[in-house]
């Protein structure tokens, strides 16, 4: 059995006897523990108001869902109010017809019904139609202004383009009565000292030299003096003057 010490005299009699052995029960030690608690730092101190801020935050939220709530469920009832407001009014139309003997035959009713089943499904087709027409009209707009961005880069690279060939000077000459610029000729520019006159060297092409070679190999084959009587030709070599 635990034995209940009052604390004044645990304390007097530690100041007799230095060792004393005493037992408390569990509640009276969970009182005395909590009536020693320290005191908060400074660092918890500055958290509340954090704490005290998501407290305020968390309790509008549910303040907010609460109107939201209460809102849908009036919006439903007013709905639901609405649709049997209009299945009256339905029913009232109809017998008033049904009344009044403006539909024709048995099936006035049906055909009633009917038409105005055709209003709903025509509507219906109607927005969805109307949906669809905005959704292809911003479609086109949206490649409108890709087209006109392309376009305004091409127009863009133009003009640096045109700038530039301006700026530069490309000489040309005559050749076979086509005027081409020189940098898309084959060939060179032969200069002499002594001011000569220059001329513009236009090279074989692989056919023609094919060719003279040719005429060569056989006035060669035929007659062995060709060959000497060609190169003392002033001037001629390989038919090329």
């Amino acid at each position: 059995m635990s034995t209940v010490i009052d604390l004044d005299t645990l304390l007097s009699n530690s100041n007799v006897n230095n060792s004393v052995e005493w037992t408390v029960d569990a509640e009276d030690f969970d009182l005395f523990a909590t009536e020693s608690d320290p005191e908060p730092t400074r660092a918890e101190i500055r958290k509340w108001p954090q704490a005290l801020k998501d407290m305020r935050k968390l309790e509008l939220h549910r303040r907010r869902m609460a109107r939201f709530r209460n809102r849908r469920a009036v919006k439903k009832n007013d709905m639901n109010e609405e649709y049997r407001r209009l299945e009256q009014k339905l029913e009232q139309r109809l017998a008033a017809l049904h009344r009044n003997k403006k539909c024709d035959g048995n099936g006035g009713i049906d055909s009633v019904q009917l038409q105005m089943q055709q209003l709903v499904l025509e509507h219906e087709s109607l927005r969805e139609e109307h949906v669809k027409l905005q959704q292809e009209l911003a479609r086109f707009q949206k490649l409108a202004l890709m087209i006109q961005s392309a376009r305004n880069s091409v127009l863009n690279d133009n003009n640096v383009t045109n700038s530039t060939e301006m700026h530069s000077e490309v000489t040309v000459r005559c050749i076979e009565s086509k005027w081409q610029p020189v940098q898309q000729q084959s060939g060179f520019r032969v200069h002499f000292p002594q001011a000569s006159p220059s001329f513009f060297f236009h090279p074989f092409t692989r056919e023609e030299f094919d060719d003279i070679l040719r005429c060569h190999d056989k006035n060669t084959a035929r007659n062995s003096s060709y060959l000497a009587w060609a190169g003392l030709q002033p001037g001629v070599y390989l038919g090329w003057k």
